[in-house]
Order: C-alpha cells, then structure tokens, then sequence
C-alpha cells in the first residue's frame, strides 16, 4: 500500500487482513485502490512477478472493506 502522492514513493508491507483493514481506515473517503494485476509491470518497469491475486473469499472481504469506507477499488480483469 502506498499512501502517498508519487507512485514511486515505496510501498507499506501489511501481515493479515487485520493489518490491511487498519490501514484502509486510514484513507480518505473517495480515495482510488488500484489492485494490480500479477506480471504487470510497476512504476520503474520492473514485473511484479512475485504478487499473486488472492483468493475470492480474501478479495470480497476487502471489497467490502472498501465500499463500507467509500474507497474506489480497482481490481485487474
């Protein structure tokens, strides 16, 4: 998760859905989530070959999470 302006900036490693449920509090109502895609390639061009999708079960609960917080989640097609 990368909660600042530039893109580049580093992102914030989060352990179990607790953690990430935390942080997505943290954010501000209408602020956008890109979830990315696995292979896609990052802002310095590098693959991110090691992310993978989760599980349906994962990915509903925190799109849930979101659009109980007002959070505009993107998920990769």
């Amino acid at each position: 998760m990368n909660t600042s302006d530039d893109p580049r900036a580093g992102a914030t490693r989060l352990a179990g859905a607790q953690a990430l449920e935390t942080a997505l509090t943290r954010l501000p109502i209408g602020e956008q989530l890109f979830w990315v895609k696995p292979g896609a390639a990052s802002v310095d061009g590098e693959a991110q070959s090691k992310l993978a999708t989760p599980p349906d079960d994962v990915r509903k609960e925190v799109k849930a999470i979101c659009d109980a917080r007002g959070l505009d989640l993107h998920e990769p097609l």
